[in-house]
């Protein structure tokens, strides 16, 4: 990073919800070359052990009560061996015009396991990234950006509870890119355009064998007294995202002293999130055990599938009013349209089950007068500001559940639709005219409502 800059509280309106926000700026080439590198290592020679004696053989206690696992404590998650590796470069691609900037780090770890003596587990996170300015003239530039991240945890959640073969081995990609224009469309406006897509995916599979094909791997079971486990973990699973989004803003700095400094921003946001997964468990059961003695089985028809997808619109305007050399005002507006939608087949029957959630903010609205004129009839007038009223929010989740039969070569669908699930009985349209009928509902919500359905395919 060049320059970070990191809200604990009070973000404005560019922030799409409460909380920290971290806005940061990527290193950028500058038109004389610059290199660096760090590297750092270690190995099991350069370190001591630190266990306690009385914590050292199986079973054994300690003056606090603390006390060591069956098979002692060994090496207490020791680094056997590592290395960090990082570099960057950066310089002219053409003196004055393009420069660019590239980074890469290696960060691979080995470690010991508490109670698991003769243990090893691997770690390993590696970044790469790539960045271009081009101005296209004194005023304009386009930038273009991406990284790349890999993710390995070779026995993700593994410890003395949780054996190597009960552990999941988690393999994580990403992709990020970006291009985006900036234009000083005079000395006091600023205008920001980006368009990007984030893509990433997380595979967690056995350890014995990593891939997603579960022949021969043992099944897995849970002892509910004393928490450990054996065999495959029941939570082996594949997910997928991408999100593709497009925001722009246009910043101002007025001149003169309007009460003070200040700094304007408007600007809008748009992505869509599109998630899915896949999970499965080894012969689609799961034993849970007391004391060694078989007392609980859930049962599973794998893979079980899902998706969910997330679509949002916002715009919002900001101002940092610099009123005092002490006091500054952030002053901030943020209007959000929301879709929800997602959809899980369960590993029961294989039913699928689709849900689909819409927020829609309240509309303004004013309450109005008929006031008669001696020539011009009738003419309605506002009987007081349109921004003091706000009409209901609507909230709406609507549910279809279907199952797929295979009759020979072709497909049938059952299918139940249930809208307005939460039964939400929201005006959504009333009469604003002053008079008796003031407020007099016109539209309602329609209420919860269940429609079935078949669809045959051949």
């Amino acid at each position: 990073m060049q320059e970070y800059e990191i809200s604990a509280s009070g973000a404005m309106g560019e922030a799409a919800g409460p909380g920290s926000l971290l806005n940061f700026a990527a290193k950028s080439g500058t038109d004389a070359f610059h290199w660096s590198a760090l590297a750092n290592y270690q190995n099991d020679s350069m370190r001591s052990d630190n266990v306690p004696d009385a914590l050292s053989t199986p079973g054994g206690k300690d003056e606090n009560g603390f006390f060591a696992p069956p098979a002692g404590i060994g090496d207490s998650n020791a680094i056997v061996s590592m290395y960090d590796a990082n570099g960057d470069l950066g310089g002219p691609l053409v003196r004055g015009k393009a420069r660019f900037y590239v980074s890469f780090r290696d960060n691979n770890y080995y470690t010991t396991v508490a109670g698991l003596p003769g243990v090893e587990i691997q770690s390993r996170l590696s970044n790469a990234t790539a960045k271009v300015n081009y101005s296209l003239n004194a005023r304009n530039t386009l930038i273009g950006f991406y990284t790349w991240r890999y993710k390995l945890d070779s026995d993700r959640g593994i410890s003395a509870a949780v054996p190597h073969e009960s552990a999941r081995n988690q393999v994580g990609l990403m992709h990020l890119g970006k291009v985006e224009w900036t234009s000083m469309l005079s000395d006091r406006l600023f205008l920001d355009l980006q368009v990007g897509v984030h893509k990433a995916s997380n595979e967690y599979t056995s350890p014995l064998n990593k891939s997603r094909d579960t022949t021969g791997l043992p099944v897995g079971r849970n002892d509910l007294v004393t928490g450990q486990s054996s065999g495959t973990a029941n939570n082996l699973a594949y997910n997928p995202d991408i999100r593709p989004q497009f925001t722009g803003s246009l910043s101002w700095s007025p001149g003169g002293k309007l009460w003070g400094s200040h700094f304007v921003k408007v600007g809008f946001q748009i992505h869509k999130f599109n998630s899915s997964g896949e999970s499965w468990v080894v012969e689609d059961v799961y034993y849970y055990d007391r004391n060694g003695v078989p007392a609980e089985v859930s049962i599973y028809n794998t893979p079980g599938t899902s998706t969910n997808t997330n679509q949002n619109i916002g715009i919002y305007a900001q101002d940092a009013w610099n009123v005092g050399k002490r006091v500054t005002l952030n002053i901030g507006a943020r209007y959000d349209n929301y879709k929800l939608v997602g959809r899980y087949t369960t590993p029961f029957w294989g039913i699928s089950a689709a849900t689909t959630y819409r927020l829609m903010s309240g509309y303004n609205w004013v309450r109005t007068l008929s006031v008669k004129f001696p020539v011009a009839g009738s003419v309605t007038i506002p009987a007081s500001e349109v921004s003091l009223n706000r009409a209901p929010k609507v909230s709406i989740v609507d549910v279809r559940l279907d199952k797929s039969l295979n009759i020979g070569s072709g497909k049938m669908m059952f299918v139940v639709d249930l809208s307005n699930l939460l039964n939400a009985g929201t005006v959504t349209n009333f009469r604003t005219g002053s008079g008796s009928r003031f407020k007099e509902i016109i539209a309602l919500l329609p209420g919860r409502s269940v429609r079935v359905g078949v669809e045959v395919r051949f």
